[in-house]
């Protein structure tokens, strides 16, 4: 409801949602029926308190003691209409009940002292002047063509009215037609409530009358005259008393359930007694007793706090007392849940109300509504009906997926106990109870073809989705069909009915043939060629691989029987990549350089997934690298179809690698081919490198990503001082590192030879290190005798590097001695200047800006000099040259034409 707030007790539980197997578990099947119902109080205020309330077809009318109606459409409760009650009709008496068609549009109203007045759609009111005296308790409505409405009113009279209005809105006075008493009642005898009643499997209808003393039905003739109003002919034919009260029980109040939607419902009417509640299904011709529900737990009950103090729902009473309200399965007679309703201090319960065509319950106080929300009624009616065994009932009430799920489990498992299993398989196929479980219970009573029909029922389920389980199940009815034949043929040898044998053949490979043309998509090849193969049903292995399209199964044939020779002809022939791929290994292995011929005719093959069948054939081969079948591929595929991509050169490298340990040649000459760009992972080339002891080949590799550093120590940790040297050859530009290199490799010279002749000698030709930073890198314990003349020789070298460092310094002394000389000479020049010296640009007064004076005489303007300076003088250097006679500017004077005053 829109119009409604949440209201739950402290003492009840969340709403959940009802959890798998409840045939099973009881707790969890009492935890939903907790949650079966709930208060939610509506957000409606009201300027008086309420007397009395009525709601059809979602509209709510509700008379209130200011003698108003209010109308509320709950579909738009915004808008909320209010109608004056007619003075006439309240004039003696106050409204006592109201009653609504089906469909809403139509207000009936009756007061205390017989007064009775009509609402028509457009809400205009008609006092029915023909009624005064009635107080009516019930009405039943038939709307006709032609602007007809009957009604058959229950009077409190002790009588039943027939009453026919012509529903003309223009003439709304002229409104009653006719009326006539159909039915009186003894004279203490009251009618309290009526409704009609039709059975399904019968033209019969029935009108059902409830008074304070029994239950009748009045049975419609069966030859109406044309002439009679709808009602009559019910009240005029035959009559059977359903239930007698007993003289000493006080009927309280009455009241039915709404029309059954489901053949498992049922159309109930019940009367609340002072001791007991009484119901009869009216639907239900072969249920003669009427069935009860006495207070046992509540001895309040039996007071009569309020008139309308019962309610039926489909299929549970709902009963107050006091402040308390109650909820009784009527099925198993059980109640199933009850709560307080929260009231103010000075707040009464006045009554229930029932939409009969919506199926909403409302309670309706002195100063406030509530609707009484129903959650799931038919789940849980469900298990009752389960519990109970009425499969087909629990089965028509089952509306979620769990609660039908455990009503199909107790409805199969009680098939099975009674031997109707091809039945059982049908509803296990339904549940979701465990595929093995379900299959072991048929394996165990040795009811195999049951089993099958169930595997087939089940997959059928299966949703194309559910790839995994269907996948699973085709197979099993896969092998359980394979199986089937190879039991066949086993009764066939010992030949026991052969006609039976084959007409049962036949039913299998039909089975077999639908199996692979419906489900193809979910047969794991390679698990069906393996049971094809176990039950040795080759034609069966054939028949697989030709629905599947499956073009590798005959190499994939051969390889298993190891006839390499013929694999290798089906290879040649064209198989998809899978196949290919899924035995290259064995084709490598057995014939390398065959399968290698028929790959490099086939240009659109996943290399990639040829990897791993290359490493595996590189490991177990022991040939060499020409023999090599998996580096003749690569190098087939890196050469000739030009593949860039990383992986496949790695393959290549680790192969290169693999093979280098004794002779590093390949590998460096495929390093040299990849140059300073290659496209193997270096970081992986080195290691690679390092795992297969190539040294060198990781020297280049670390040469080429400039860790000259590590490098060297590569070098060095093999004692190969001519590689290190090399390397640090490399970084010409950087002396640095190029020293720090030599440095490297010069303590490591040191500390592994005694020759230090021969050493310093080799560490010379770096041009790096002079002699005195060897001698500093010199262990202690070496002599320096054996160094003298490369000692004397450095000596004489730095003589003369001595003298050249001399001559440079009295050169450089004469220089400072001329700058000296002239700076003196400048501080004795000056120039004079007039007061009114100009600008040689502007010829404007030179002391007005700031300016520049040149020797020359020469003044300018500081900005005069920066409009005419060229474009190759910077600001900061017009300071430099005069403008007039520098060399810059003179040279410029040979492109302007002289002046006019030449």
């Amino acid at each position: 409801m829109s119009i409604a707030e949440d209201w739950v007790d402290p003492a009840s539980s969340e709403n959940t949602e009802l959890q798998n197997d409840f045939y099973y578990k009881k707790n969890e099947l009492n935890n939903e029926r907790r949650s079966l119902f709930s208060i939610e109080k509506v957000q409606l205020q009201f300027p008086v308190s309420i007397r009395c309330l009525a709601v059809e077809n979602n509209i709510l009318v509700m008379a209130l003691t200011s003698d108003k109606l209010m109308i509320v459409d709950l579909e738009r409760p915004e808008e909320i209409v209010d109608i004056e009650l007619p003075k006439k009709a309240l004039a003696l008496g106050l409204t006592y009940k109201i009653f609504l068609d089906p469909s809403g549009r139509y207000i009936f109203v009756s007061t205390t002292a017989g007064d009775n007045c009509l609402f028509t759609p457009s809400r205009q009111s008609r006092v029915l002047t023909k009624l005064k005296g009635h107080t009516v308790e019930s009405v039943v409505w038939k709307i006709g063509e032609n602007n007809v409405l009957e009604l058959l009113l229950a009077s409190r009279s002790g009588v039943i009215i027939e009453i026919v209005l012509m529903l003309d809105t223009a003439h709304v006075k002229r409104l009653e037609k006719s009326m006539n008493t159909v039915y009186s009642f003894s004279e203490s005898e009251v009618p309290l409530d009526m409704l009609l009643s039709s059975q399904e499997d019968s033209l019969k209808e029935n009108l059902v009358v409830a008074t304070n003393q029994r239950i009748l039905k009045f049975t419609k003739g069966n030859n109406p005259s044309s002439d009679q109003h709808y009602f009559t002919p019910f009240l005029q034919g035959e009559i059977n008393e359903l239930y007698h009260i007993s003289d000493d029980e006080s009927v309280q109040c009455v009241s039915h359930s709404p029309y059954p939607q489901t053949s498992a419902e049922p159309y109930t009417i019940a009367i609340k007694t002072n001791k007991r509640i009484v119901y009869h299904d009216l639907m239900n011709e072969t249920m003669s007793m009427i069935q009860e529900y006495q207070f046992i737990e509540s001895p309040r009950l039996s007071v009569s706090t309020v008139e309308m103090n019962l309610l039926l729902t489909p299929f549970h009473i709902v009963v107050f007392d006091l402040d308390t309200i109650f909820f009784i399965n009527r099925i198993n007679q059980k109640e199933v849940y009850q709560q307080k309703v929260p009231l103010s201090p000075h707040e009464e319960i006045l009554g229930l109300s029932c939409d009969h065509v919506k199926d909403t319950y409302w309670l309706y106080t002195t100063e406030s509504l509530h609707e009484l929300v129903v959650n799931n009624e038919l789940g849980d009616v469900a298990l009752v009906f389960l519990q109970k065994q009425e499969y087909i009932k629990a089965l028509e009430c089952a509306n979620t997926p769990n609660v039908r799920n455990s009503v199909l489990d107790g409805y199969a498992d009680h098939l099975m106990k009674i031997g109707d299993y091809e039945k059982a398989a049908t509803f296990f196929a339904e549940t979701l109870k465990s595929v093995e479980e379900v299959a072991l219970s048929f394996i165990e009573i040795g009811q195999k073809d049951v089993l099958r029909q169930y595997l087939w029922k089940k997959v059928e389920s299966y949703k194309a989705s559910m790839k995994f389980q269907r996948e699973v199940l085709v197979n099993w009815l896969l092998e359980s069909l394979l199986g089937r034949l190879n039991d066949l043929d086993e009764e066939e040898r010992l030949e026991l009915f052969p006609d039976a044998i084959v007409e049962k053949r036949q039913q299998v490979l039909f089975e077999f043939s639908r199996l692979l043309a419906q489900y193809k998509d979910d047969i794991n090849k390679e698990l069906a060629y393996n049971l094809a193969n176990n039950y040795g049903k080759e034609e069966q292995l054939l028949q697989i691989a030709t629905v599947m399209k499956d073009q590798s199964y005959i190499m994939h044939y051969w390889v298993q029987r190891e006839n390499y020779d013929k694999a290798l002809e089906t290879l040649n022939e064209g198989v998809d990549q899978e196949s290919l791929i899924q035995h290259a290994t064995a084709l490598l292995t057995h014939r390398p350089m065959e399968t290698v011929s028929i790959w490099e005719r086939q240009t659109d093959m996943d290399v990639h997934a040829l990897i791993p069948s290359l490493l595996s054939y590189n490991q177990r081969a022991r040939v060499s690298v020409e023999e090599n079948a998996a580096i003749r591929y690569l190098k087939f595929v890196t050469g000739v179809l030009g593949c860039e991509e990383p992986s496949i050169h790695n393959t290549l490298f680790c192969i290169y690698a693999c093979h280098s340990s004794s002779n590093e040649s390949y590998l460096m000459n495929y390093i040299e081919q990849q140059g300073e760009h290659p496209l193997y992972d270096m970081d992986l080339g080195i290691r690679l490198c390092l795992q297969f002891n190539c040294r060198r080949s990781a020297v280049k590799i670390l040469v080429l990503l400039k860790l000259y550093s590590q490098g060297v120590e590569l070098a060095l940790e093999e004692k190969d001082y001519e590689l290190a040297a090399s390397v640090a050859n490399i970084p010409e530009d950087d002396l640095a590192l190029k020293k720090s290199l030599w440095q490297t490799i010069t303590k490591a010279i040191f500390s592994s030879t005694e020759n230090v002749k021969e050493s310093i000698k080799f560490l010379e030709k770096s041009n790096v290190l002079p002699l005195t930073e060897l001698i500093r890198l010199l262990p202690e314990e070496i002599s320096l005798d054996d160094l003298r003349d490369n000692i004397c020789d450095e000596l004489e070298s730095c003589r003369e590097q001595i003298g050249q460092l001399g001559l440079q310094i009295e050169q450089a002394t004469e220089v400072a001695e001329a700058v000296r000389t002239k700076s003196d000479d400048l501080k004795n020049r000056y120039v004079v200047l007039n007061h009114n010296e100009p600008c040689w640009h502007c010829h404007h007064l030179l002391f007005s800006e700031p300016f520049v004076l040149f020797p020359c005489q020469h003044a300018f303007h500081r900005q005069c000099m920066l409009k005419h300076r060229l474009s190759n003088v910077s600001e900061k250097d017009i300071a430099k040259e005069c403008q007039l006679c520098g060399p810059s500017y003179t040279v410029r004077l040979l492109d302007e034409p002289f002046p006019d005053t030449f």
